[in-house]
């Protein structure tokens, strides 16, 4: 049953015309950044981002189980 759905979306999926053209572009790699407006913000929720999931595992480790 599951294996028929899979063989009738496949074909579906092959059958419908693409909706957008393509490009010729090289892929490449962008470089990461955080706008300067909003940099002490993201620096503050790393951190406390990071020192959460650090004490978590400190009490994890240590906690009964």
């Amino acid at each position: 049953m599951d294996f028929s759905l899979v063989v009738v979306a496949t074909a579906g999926m092959l059958l419908v015309p693409e909706t957008v053209s393509r490009q010729s572009s090289s892929f490449r790699l962008q470089r990461l950044g955080v706008p300067a407006e909003v940099i002490s913000v993201f620096v503050r929720a790393a951190l406390a981002g990071a020192t959460a999931f650090a004490v978590s595992g400190v009490f994890s480790s240590v906690g009964p189980e």
